[in-house]
Order: structure tokens, then C-alpha cells, then sequence
């Protein structure tokens, strides 16, 4: 009785043989990384065009602030003023720091990303090559075996 010993490449020659480079993994990859950037200008306009009173000019230092009171001498009139202008600019510094946490965040957050859609092109890379030298070697051993 005759075996043949089944070769680990036989399945090649029995069907037909697709090859393909799984572009959809790049479309969602690409339409993620998309995602991340407008949610990330998203969160930077916001930011910056936010309406809130903390965002108004700031008062001047020759505006009264105590008009009502006639006692005060000039001196504790510019010590309000100051103060005054010190509050609004401590809360003014509070949302702009906010403002920047959250951007630094969102830039890790992009960063951590850009990395991993790196990665994963790398290894969609490797996989092409290997199937482009395996479309090759297919070519090849496939116009020796149909010359005579």
C-alpha cells in the first residue's frame, strides 16, 4: 500500500489561494486616530471659546470698588481694588490651569495612541511583506510547474 506523506504545503495545491492585506484593520485604525484628534479640538475650542464670567476683562485698578463707602481713604480704596483684582485673576489662573489639565490629558492620551496605531502599522507591515513574498515564491513555483 503506498502513502503519500502529507507536506505541510500541500493544502496550497488542492484550492485556490486568496491572499489579502486586511486593509479594513487600517481603515479602523485611521478612523479612530480621526476620532481622537477632533475630540481633542473639540476639548481645545471649548476651552478657549468658553463664555463663563471668570473669562471677562479685568477690572481696572482705577475703578471704585467701594463707591458706597465714604469712610475709606484712598489708600484701603486701592487695597480693595487690589484685592478685587487679585480674586479675579486667582480664579482666572484656576481655569486656565483646568483648561490645561485637561489638554495634557488629552494629549496622552493621543500620544498613548499614536503609539499603539504605530505598532499595529508596523505589524501590518511585516504581515504584507511576508505576503507579497509569499505571492512571489507562489509566482514562481507556479510558472516553473507550467513549463514543459
Amino acid at each position: 500500500m503506498w502513502h503519500r506523506k502529507r507536506s505541510s504545503t500541500r493544502g496550497l495545491t488542492s484550492d485556490a489561494l486568496v491572499i489579502s492585506d486586511s486593509r479594513r484593520q487600517v481603515r479602523v485604525l485611521a478612523a479612530i486616530l480621526a476620532l481622537v484628534l477632533i475630540a481633542l479640538g473639540a476639548t481645545l475650542l471649548a476651552a478657549f471659546l468658553d463664555e463663563s464670567p471668570t473669562r471677562g476683562p479685568v477690572p481696572l485698578l482705577d475703578q471704585p470698588t467701594n463707591a458706597g463707602n465714604a469712610q475709606a481713604t484712598p489708600d484701603e480704596a486701592m487695597f480693595a481694588a487690589l484685592e478685587a483684582q487679585n480674586e479675579v485673576l486667582r480664579v482666572r489662573a484656576q481655569s486656565l490651569q483646568d483648561a490645561l489639565d485637561g489638554a495634557t490629558l488629552d494629549l496622552e492620551v493621543e500620544r498613548a495612541t499614536r503609539a499603539e496605531l504605530e505598532l499595529q502599522l508596523k505589524g501590518l507591515r511585516e504581515h504584507l511583506a511576508q505576503t507579497q513574498e509569499e505571492l512571489a515564491f507562489l509566482k514562481n513555483a507556479g510558472n516553473g510547474a507550467t513549463k514543459p
